[in-house]
């Protein structure tokens, strides 16, 4: 499957609530966030660099440190980052997903969750379907 680098970041976040899950989709989401990590390493790389140079240290309620570093979407630097960005968001890899049956989602998870992750599902040779 061809995914920019935006696209994976967006289904790694979207995986990333299948995996507290004990079953065939919660196996499937770790397999998947695992190649997508790995496909986009390099762009991951330059975004958390482009996060330090725009964005500022967070600081907890009582004034320490977090470790984190945030950058507002209001912020006049969000949009350098986002300038920035861009070339590297857009680029394309081909990444090998781990596909699971539909049948494998039927009862389990509701239609909005099947439509989130649709991209990795595909239709069995068995007979039987959702029904």
């Amino acid at each position: 499957m061809k995914l920019s680098n935006i696209e994976m970041e967006n289904k790694i976040q979207i995986l990333t609530k299948f995996l507290p899950r004990h079953d065939i989709i919660g196996y499937a989401s770790a397999r998947n966030i695992r190649r997508l990590k790995e496909a986009s390493v390099e762009y991951n790389e330059i975004r958390n660099d482009l996060l330090n140079k725009y964005g500022t240290a967070e600081s907890d309620e009582d004034g320490k440190p977090t470790g984190r570093i945030g950058l507002h979407v209001t912020s006049p630097e969000f949009k350098l980052f986002k300038r920035d960005i861009e070339p590297y968001a857009i680029l394309e890899h081909e990444v090998t997903i781990f596909k699971i049956p539909y049948e494998s989602v039927c009862e389990k998870l509701t239609g909005s969750e099947i439509l989130e992750i649709d991209w990795m599902l595909e239709d069995s040779d068995s007979p039987r379907d959702c029904g």
